[in-house]
């Protein structure tokens, strides 16, 4: 059985989508946070072990060099979602984008997912608990506000634009030594 061309076309054209995402998301994320390197995580697939994701840090689609990016960073763009839905609760895409990056992140960082489409802002979606209450409140005074929902496993979720995470000061999120 041969394959459809359309299909092996569209879903070539998906994955360069995909990849351009990461790379233009993975400079975004290196010019906010300022130290170490930003990168694609390599050969996802085979780094997706859960030794690899514990002990090497390769878990979700960016990788961190700064041991004080305390994040798992999971990326999507895909169209097959709207805004009113995912504020409703009626999206099992994103639902199922959030539950993946619950799942997938190792005990020694935090989940963080960002989600977009073509012709919008991309949206980050955090574990409400994960953002200290005065970040959580700047956030919520941005024009797009911060909304909060439960997840699969009840756990509250703070959802806002990428922008007002790129807004803030990225110290607001580094470890403090001392």
């Amino acid at each position: 059985m041969s394959k459809d061309p359309k299909r092996v076309n569209a879903g070539k054209k998906s994955k360069r989508k995909g990849n351009n995402n990461e790379r233009n998301l993975a400079k975004q994320f290196q010019e906010w946070w300022g130290e170490g390197q930003f990168q694609r995580t390599p050969s996802s697939g085979g780094w997706s072990t859960k030794v690899a994701r514990e002990e090497y840090r390769t878990a979700g689609d960016l990788v961190a060099s700064d041991p004080n990016f305390l994040w798992c960073v999971e990326l999507k763009k895909q169209e097959a979602w709207t805004m009113d839905a995912v504020i409703h609760g009626k999206c099992a895409k994103v639902a199922g984008w959030w539950k993946q990056t619950v799942d997938e992140t190792p005990n020694t960082l935090k989940p963080l997912l960002v989600f977009s489409k073509n012709r919008t802002d991309p949206c980050v979606m955090v574990l409400y608990n994960d953002l200290d209450l005065h970040i959580a409140g700047m956030i919520a005074m941005t024009p797009a506000g911060l909304r909060t929902f439960a997840d699969h496993n009840g756990n509250p979720v703070a959802m806002f634009p990428l922008s007002a995470l790129f807004a803030l000061d990225s110290s607001l999120f580094k470890v403090k030594k001392e």
